[in-house]
């Protein structure tokens, strides 16, 4: 088996710099990629820290051995990086900065994948032409200006989009991450911050920053991802982004706003950072 990938960074219109980071590498059968979205002014900081410590790490880590235990490769990982980047954030002398991740392993002598997720970006994965979010954003929907009963009535877009100015509650960078180790729950749902997958063939992988999904709804991932090879899927997506389509729609509905001014507030996107990524034959 092997794998196929392609991916995008662009800057959005909130900050004056792209702080996403990323990388992607391929070490004896593994490959493995990472997005970061650093968070505040001078986030990059905390961004480009994890994901050279991701590279520092996995390259001693994954190289020796083939007998891999991925919970506590990736936990240990995570203690690692989040260490690496409390220092670095500290040496900047930048307060008040960290970094989302989103982590995906593919084995393909194993067959299989490994993820892990801190904040407001997500993992999915297209499998039989059905998309699954593998992830829970780490935020608390707390609006108090929604009952209940809209609460259940809401679709998952709409309800990230009433979340979507809210800061995410766990992040990289930050002396009071919680144990990795934990079964945890978020808005009611327990969670398990590392997880394992078998893969099949064709599996697609789509892991970003939350900038994208400000801007592109689930079934509109879904469709591009079932209809599309990996390149065109990356274009479509970033016209979307570009141009919101059915996020606009529903921003419009729940603010109770012309549609025209809910695209013009979508364009004031965030910066956007994804590998769409797929599990195919040689």
């Amino acid at each position: 088996m092997k794998v196929e990938f392609e991916m995008a960074s662009l800057k959005g219109l909130k900050k004056k710099s792209n702080d996403d980071r990323f990388v992607n590498d391929y070490i004896r059968g593994i490959y493995y990629f990472a997005v970061c979205d650093g968070m505040n002014r001078d986030g990059y900081v905390a961004s480009s820290s994890v994901i050279g410590s991701i590279k520092a790490y996995l390259n001693d880590a994954l190289k020796n051995t083939r007998k891999f235990f991925y919970d506590e490769i990736v936990g240990n990982m995570i203690k690692y990086i989040n260490n690496c980047a409390i220092k670095d954030i500290e040496n900047s002398g930048f307060g008040d900065i960290g970094t989302t991740l989103d982590f995906l392993i593919l084995d393909t002598i194993g067959n299989l994948c490994c993820f892990t997720h801190f904040g407001d970006g997500r993992i999915y994965c297209l499998r039989d032409n059905k998309l699954k979010c593998l992830t829970l954003d780490d935020k608390t929907l707390d609006d108090k200006s929604i009952s209940v009963n809209e609460k259940d009535t809401l679709s998952d877009d709409e309800l990230r989009l009433i979340n979507m100015t809210k800061p995410p509650s766990v992040y990289l960078g930050d002396e009071r991450l919680p144990d990795i180790s934990q079964i945890i729950s978020i808005n009611g749902t327990k969670y398990k911050r590392i997880k394992t997958l078998f893969l099949k063939k064709d599996d697609i992988f789509l892991i970003t920053t939350d900038g994208l999904l400000d801007c592109v709804s689930n079934r509109e991932i879904e469709n591009i991802l079932c209809s599309n090879g990996l390149a065109e899927a990356v274009v479509k997506l970033q016209n979307i982004y570009i141009q919101p389509k059915e996020m606009a729609d529903y921003y419009s509905k729940i603010k109770e706003i012309d549609k025209e001014v809910a695209i013009k507030k979508l364009r004031e996107r965030d910066n956007m950072t994804f590998f769409v990524i797929k599990y195919t034959e040689e």
